[in-house]
């Protein structure tokens, strides 16, 4: 916390009207490097962790805590209360950003998934359309022209026509094939009217 907070808020005047100038100057120091190794620890050290720190100063302290400048919990934690104040503030201010952040990623998230479904949607639209081009190109069954030849009972060859059209990649010209019943009759009427031959 102390990396994203790295200092914490002095005033003064509370400074001048508080008991700690009651304090010798000694104390003092030892009070303001207590704020700030209390500050890097995120609010959160023991008294026996002070001591160590400031052994040289324990009566020092001991005098913050006779004076009730800093205060211990049941535990001995050691608790600073306008530093207490100022962590509880900005762990607030933390979390609605961070929440603010996190609503801000799900729109961001939500806008992209709306987009990448849109886009989803336009590409199986048009791989629709190709599907709906490519299945109209599909060769028929030699059987269906068999069949259909038979029906109109024309004089075209169905495995002549199906070879005719399987070489070409059943292309009439530069065009794909749409509809291959109406070039089985395309085949049909340039049998009906090729010319004769006379026979000599």
């Amino acid at each position: 916390m102390a990396k994203e907070l790295p200092y914490y808020k002095f005033y003064p005047a509370e400074w001048i009207k508080g008991d700690i100038t009651l304090c010798s100057m000694e104390t003092q120091g030892v009070f303001i490097n207590l704020c700030s190794y209390y500050w890097l620890k995120d609010c959160n050290i023991c008294l026996s962790n002070a001591k160590q720190r400031f052994s040289k100063h324990e009566t020092s302290v001991n005098e913050l805590i006779n004076r009730e400048i800093i205060l211990l919990d049941e535990d001995e934690n050691i608790i600073i209360n306008f530093l207490d104040e100022q962590m509880r503030i900005f762990n607030e201010i933390s979390v609605k950003r961070s929440e603010a952040g996190s609503s801000k990623r799900k729109k961001s998230v939500n806008k992209c998934l709306t987009n990448d479904k849109q886009m989803i949607s336009k590409c199986t639209y048009i791989r629709e359309d190709k599907i709906r081009e490519d299945n109209i190109v599909i060769p028929p069954k030699i059987e269906d022209v068999k069949l259909y030849c038979k029906e109109r009972n024309n004089n075209v060859d169905p495995n002549k026509w199906f070879d005719f059209y399987t070489s070409k990649g059943w292309m009439v010209g530069k065009n794909k094939m749409k509809d291959w019943k109406a070039a089985v009759r395309t085949w049909e009427d340039k049998k009906n009217n090729a010319p004769q031959l006379k026979k000599l």
